[in-house]
């Protein structure tokens, strides 16, 4: 349960995969419950972005969503997204509303750009955190894996995670640092398809990742980026 930065709303999960959002004035009586429906699973953490521009959920569907807050739209469809390959335990908003980190068994936390015109399309992996060994009862040695919760300093520029391997990490989040750890771990520039899905507006194809190879569909000789 967690109440906007101005207090005009408050959100609560109400049932299984639905969350709901109710008007407040300041009364202690709630207005009508607005019901958010799409998820497919549990809706396990909920917050609201500083510019009350968005109420975001995570769920065991593997999917976090964006429900907008506009008086026009408000209850209307979100924007899904998706990446994550386990189920969704957590959520952190920047304190200056920028990013979205969210948290899953997959271990990979995963970075949203809040600020672009489509976050959705945004999302980057993070490393993932190790494998913690554990022992059955019948002497078998398993392991599990996992990302139990994500913070954010309150200055923006740090995003820390915690694993079920027992390790806390901290991310810069430098923007140009987060590309060149995009293309470390890519290992290769973007495919045509990834550019033409994440580059907004449209725009000729650049070489993003310097001294990679390009990737599928990208022409074999192509501009580098500017610097920025």
């Amino acid at each position: 349960m967690i109440f906007s930065s101005d207090a005009r709303w408050l959100a609560s999960g109400c049932g299984g995969t639905l969350e709901c959002l109710y008007p407040f004035d300041g009364t202690p009586r709630l207005g009508r419950a607005i019901e958010l429906s799409g998820h497919e699973g549990l809706v396990m953490a909920a917050g609201f972005t500083p510019d009350r521009r968005w109420l975001v959920t995570a769920s065991d569907d593997r999917t976090a969503r964006l429900w907008p807050l506009d008086p026009s739209s408000v209850g209307g469809e979100a924007r899904v997204l998706r990446g994550h390959a386990g189920q969704l335990l957590g959520l952190a908003i920047s304190p200056d509303g920028r990013w979205l980190a969210t948290s899953a068994l997959d271990a990979a936390p995963r970075l949203w750009d809040l600020a672009a015109p489509d976050p959705a399309s945004t999302g980057v992996a993070l490393p993932e955190h190790g494998r913690r060994p554990i022992l059955s009862r019948n002497g078998l040695s398993l392991s599990v894996s996992g990302l139990y919760d994500v913070a954010f300093s309150p200055d923006s520029r740090r995003l820390a995670t915690v694993g079920m391997d027992g390790v806390v990490r901290v991310w810069n989040l430098d923007v140009g640092e987060l590309v060149e750890l995009a293309c470390r771990v890519a290992g290769r520039n973007l495919t045509l398809e990834e550019w033409d899905e994440s580059v907004r507006p449209p725009a000729p194809y650049r070489c993003t990742c310097p001294g990679l190879p390009p990737g599928t569909g990208a022409p074999e000789e192509c501009p580098a980026r500017a610097a920025s």
